[in-house]
């Protein structure tokens, strides 16, 4: 879980209640300083939000998003998969049958950079080129698991011509 939003949020409302309890309190006893201390606020945020808003229209505007979405200005990757319910083939680890093709969705920000369906073993391949990439300590290219049948393919073409 992360934590700094949530101390974010419950500091903001704490703030919050203890600006609501002295206004009351004050209120309670006659006095009208942190009443009119909060109004005068209020104004001079609203004043400079106005004057902003004239020099410079696009600074105030945001764009906000849930916590699983991504904001293109950061430059984060979503990725959504979702499997299609038929054609469903029999899977050789789990021994069940599965979706044969999934859905997958890559996005930035707003924009789709792909979107289509994919086989389940192209996304095991994918998975796997993925993984290897990452755990990799060299600098040396790594290529698909079927990179070297091809190879060897292309090999015995140009030795028969």
């Amino acid at each position: 879980m992360i934590y700094n939003h949530l101390v974010k949020h419950l500091s903001a409302n704490a703030l919050l209640w203890t600006g609501i309890a002295a206004i009351a309190l004050t209120l309670l006893e006659g006095s009208f300083y942190f009443l009119l201390f909060f109004a005068g606020l209020v104004a001079l945020n609203f004043c400079l939000i106005m004057i902003l808003n004239q020099i410079a229209p696009g600074l105030l505007k945001h764009e906000f998003r849930g916590a699983n979405g991504a904001n293109s200005s950061n430059g984060n990757i979503a990725f959504k998969f979702s499997p299609l319910k038929y054609p469903k083939v029999l899977d050789e680890e789990t021994r069940e049958y599965v979706p044969e093709l999934i859905r997958i969705d890559i996005n930035s920000g707003s924009q789709t950079i792909f979107s289509g369906n994919m086989a389940r073993n192209a996304l095991k391949q994918f998975q796997k080129t993925i993984s290897d990439a990452l755990t990799m300590k060299d600098n040396a290219p790594i290529t698909a698991p079927n990179a070297p049948i091809i190879e060897k393919k292309k090999a015995q073409k140009k030795a028969k011509t």
